[in-house]
């Protein structure tokens, strides 16, 4: 077996034994509770040594599977599997001692709630572990056995044997049964569980596939289709306007390429501190220009001293794109608003960011009518979209995402309180102690890649920029 699988199973068993912690107290406080009140009301030192010894190959137990007593991880399965039987036996063995010393009846009530508590502790596992549940198969067939030896010199007629044997067997059937059941469903569910990823994975790429095969179809045709337009055309005013389309749907694929570089977080950045107040003012200046007349923007004012550390342009750029969403959304005759908030504490997001705290949330609410729930979590995949067709190519919202991450932040998309869509992007305020690598990208021979605009471009350039820029997303 692979130090991987040995891994594996370890982790199986970290989770069977210790997997919630309250459930984990709550045992060991009631074992050692039990053993002190049997050591004080009947005077039973062994109780409490007894008690004092499962607790300690419990710590002994939980060192091995945690790995703070380093060692190979073979021989860390191995000393589990063998602490875990110790365990299991010495837990059984006090109370079969009370049962074959015929003690006062309070204390053999209390050994047969010991012995069934122990059944019940190996039943309701959820995480089930193989080298576990044969072990549990050896000890619960042992305990069994041992108790019906136990038993029987203490009954008399045929009738109480049989009963003092058979009743312990189904039980113990039952028992065994159950355990491999359990077994056999997770394993079940496991492979339920990687062939539902793998089919994900393989919807993901047909869908990443199939989006870049239809943009690039529909540029390229158009670019095809202008040239041969070109040629047969007479008039040279014609021709201009043929070679114009032709340029324009090559801007439009190099535009596509620059959004799957963005969703993939290789685009080219050029992080520093910026202040969010100065982002925010001018690109209130920029939407009152590219927005539609039926839009109102409200932009709440960042504290002077929040900032974030980012690409000034790209983080305009992705804040705009943002802004068209929420008016497509809204039908062009909606609300917008923006605000800024600064924390400390790490955001509680799957996936989390990448940065340590803390963080700048820039986030942009709108009131359109949202999405299902369940649509929430696909809204940055590459080419999803709840456009109608021709619309938009669905790399908006994925562009944004590989834009936070590649800045060490996270792009957050829930339901807004009342209505429609909350879009959140947390991004650190401080640079990054490994700021993650930007690889050099070549732009192909003669295309033409959209530049952001700058904060000193004027709001008429500016809103001139972003329409050619966004005009094919």
């Amino acid at each position: 077996m692979s130090r991987a699988s040995y891994e594996d199973r370890l982790e199986d068993i970290r989770r069977t034994e210790y997997g919630s912690r309250l459930e984990t107290f709550t045992r060991h406080a009631g074992v050692l509770t039990g053993a002190l009140v049997v050591w004080l009301a009947f005077d039973q030192p062994v109780a409490i040594a007894w008690g004092l010894l499962h607790s300690l190959l419990q710590i002994v137990f939980a060192l091995v599977l945690t790995n703070r007593i380093p060692m190979p991880a073979r021989e860390r399965y191995r000393a589990a599997i063998a602490l875990y039987t110790l365990t299991g036996l010495n837990y059984a063995a006090y109370p079969l001692h009370l049962l074959a010393s015929a003690a006062p009846l309070p204390l053999m009530i209390a050994a047969g709630c010991g012995l069934f508590s122990q059944g019940m502790y190996i039943l309701q596992r959820r995480q089930l572990e193989f080298g576990i549940v044969v072990i549990d198969v050896l000890q619960s067939t042992a305990v069994t056995m041992i108790f019906i030896l136990v038993m029987l010199p203490q009954v008399s007629s045929l009738r109480d044997s049989f009963v003092v044997c058979a009743v312990p067997c189904v039980l113990l059937t039952y028992h065994l049964v159950a355990l491999f059941s359990g077994l056999r469903q997770q394993q079940q569910l496991r492979e339920t569980q990687a062939r539902y990823a793998a089919s994900q994975k393989a919807r993901a790429l047909n869908q990443f596939v199939g989006g870049v095969a239809h943009d690039f179809n529909n540029q390229l045709t158009a670019i095809l289709g202008h040239l041969e337009l070109h040629d047969v055309l007479d008039d040279p005013a014609e021709r201009r306007d043929a070679l114009d389309e032709s340029r324009r749907a090559a801007r439009r694929a190099a535009l596509t390429v620059q959004q799957l570089l963005a969703s993939s977080g290789r685009t080219r950045l050029n992080p520093r501190a910026v202040p969010l107040a100065d982002v925010l003012a001018n690109l209130k200046l920029v939407l009152g220009d590219l927005l539609g007349p039926g839009m109102r923007v409200t932009v709440v004012p960042p504290p002077d001293a929040a900032t974030a550390w980012v690409d000034a342009d790209m983080l305009e750029t992705c804040l705009i794109q943002l802004c068209l969403n929420a008016q497509d959304a809204t039908l062009g005759q909606g609300k917008i608003r923006l605000w800024v908030e600064v924390s400390d504490a790490v955001p509680s997001l799957d996936p989390a960011p990448d940065a340590q705290g803390p963080y700048a949330t820039l986030t942009c609410e709108d009131n359109g009518p949202g999405v299902p729930k369940e649509a929430l979590p696909l809204l940055a995949e590459p080419f999803y979209t709840t456009k109608n067709a021709h619309e938009g190519a669905g790399l908006g919202l994925s562009a944004v995402a590989g834009f936070a991450r590649q800045s060490g932040g996270v792009l957050s998309i829930t339901q807004a309180p009342l209505a429609g869509l909350r879009v959140a992007l947390i991004l650190p305020v401080e640079r990054p102690v490994a700021p993650p690598p930007r690889p050099k990208v070549t732009p192909a021979e003669g295309s033409s890649s959209p530049e952001p605009t700058r904060t000193s471009t004027s709001r008429r350039q500016a809103s001139r920029r972003f329409s050619d820029q966004l005009s094919g997303s």
